[in-house]
């Protein structure tokens, strides 16, 4: 069925079996420096579609700023989280950069975890460049390996999820002939006994 889908689509083959299988995957992941909103460090999983990664850092600096403002929250209330079609973006805050992924699927709540201890790390690691961030994003390039490891992905189906179960029509064309079978069987020898009375 999946390859009469890519064949109908004309999507190949591989993407369509990752679409029917795919859990979730982690395609972008961005520092961004909390204060001035700049990209610190940026990478991307695969072959994903990359936009402009500054254009993307300042776009969620200004969603945050603009959520903060419009609906009067604390400043210690932050956006952790927005979804926009099958596209999430995660938010891992930190007292001075914050980590946002963007993950296509249904993410398990551990990826949160992977997420605050990579920002942990990079603020362990990193404390005295993104306290005297003035632009250089230079220093944050060892940075990049943690972001590396955040670019996970999962497929397969849910644990403790039932696996639904569907008639391949290979079956279903087995099942029609068996049955036009047995009626000729049943017709011919009803038809045999009548005219041997």
């Amino acid at each position: 069925m999946w390859r009469i889908e890519a064949w109908r689509t004309g999507k190949p083959f591989s993407e369509v079996v990752l679409s029917h299988t795919l859990l979730y995957r982690v395609e972008q992941v961005f520092l961004i420096h909390r204060k001035t909103g700049l990209l610190l460090q940026h990478v991307v999983g695969g072959t994903g579609a990359v936009q402009d990664a500054n254009m993307v850092s300042s776009m969620l600096t200004a969603i945050r700023d603009f959520v903060q403002d419009s609906f009067g929250t604390p400043s210690e209330e932050v956006l952790d989280n927005f979804q926009v079609g099958e596209l999430t973006v995660l938010i891992e805050q930190g007292p001075l950069a914050l980590l946002a992924a963007l993950v296509r699927g249904t993410a398990p709540k551990d990826l949160r975890i992977v997420f605050q201890e990579t920002i942990e790390q990079i603020h362990v690691e990193h404390a005295q460049p993104l306290d005297t961030f003035a632009g250089d994003a230079a220093p944050f390039e060892k940075a990049r390996l943690y972001l590396e490891d955040c670019l996970r992905t999962q497929t397969g189906s849910p644990s403790g999820q039932a696996e639904e179960k569907t008639i391949a029509p290979l079956t279903i064309i087995v099942g029609v002939v068996a049955a036009l079978l047995l009626v000729w069987m049943v017709v011919s020898t009803r038809n045999r006994w009548r005219w041997e009375a």
